[in-house]
């Protein structure tokens, strides 16, 4: 199903009305697969999305904070827009930022890259893409990985532990808090559309 940030109860008090309000997204098992086979690579996720008053400037909601925490490994990974992104209470570090003239190669940064690649099987264009994908990337990547958790795969980014992820088909609360965890800690997240040869966009 599709989740919109309209949804959220609005209050009757005008003075409330006129500040932010905070929309909870929770996902109490993101993995349920994984978790229901025994695999420890399942989370819980908490994102929290700002949504601007009809006075505000702002004519977006931004996600503002999120945890995601993995039981079974004990990590616990947050941030708040702003204020940085933490693994179990302690700082994580952006990575190094180098000039232009320093960068190696794209093809060389690819060919270092561990990527998560989401592989998702509910409809037959999604599965193509995926397929695709992977074909495209496999012989030019250090590594391919599907752990079929969107927010632990998004953790392990901010981590950096992953260098990249993408998937199709993602839910709202598939990657509330992943999305300001991940910018959070220096990463990039971006949206993207693909029209397949059905018309389909995924």
């Amino acid at each position: 199903g599709s989740l919109s940030f309209d949804d959220a109860s609005s209050s009757n008090n005008e003075e409330e009305e006129e500040e932010d309000r905070l929309l909870f997204i929770v996902d109490p098992i993101d993995g349920t697969t994984n978790f229901q086979a025994g695999l420890p690579i399942y989370a819980m996720s908490i994102g929290v999305v700002a949504l601007p008053s009809s006075s505000s400037s702002s004519s977006s909601p931004e996600v503002v904070a999120g945890v995601i925490f993995n039981p079974t490994l004990g990590e616990m990974t947050s941030a708040v827009r702003g204020r940085g992104c933490y693994l179990n209470n302690r700082r994580l570090q952006p990575p190094q930022q180098q000039s232009q003239h320093e960068l190696p190669p794209r093809t060389s940064i690819l060919n270092q890259s561990l990527i998560n690649v989401g592989f998702p099987i509910s409809k037959e264009s999604t599965l193509q893409a995926s397929s695709k994908a992977v074909a495209a990337l496999a012989t030019k990547v250090r590594g391919l990985r599907m752990v079929a958790c969107a927010s632990q795969a998004m953790a392990w980014v901010a981590q950096s532990k992953f260098n990249a992820y993408f998937s199709w088909d993602l839910n709202g609360w598939d990657v509330a808090a992943g999305i300001v965890i991940v910018e959070e800690s220096g990463g990039l997240v971006s949206k993207m559309v693909v029209d397949d040869e059905d018309g389909m966009t995924s």
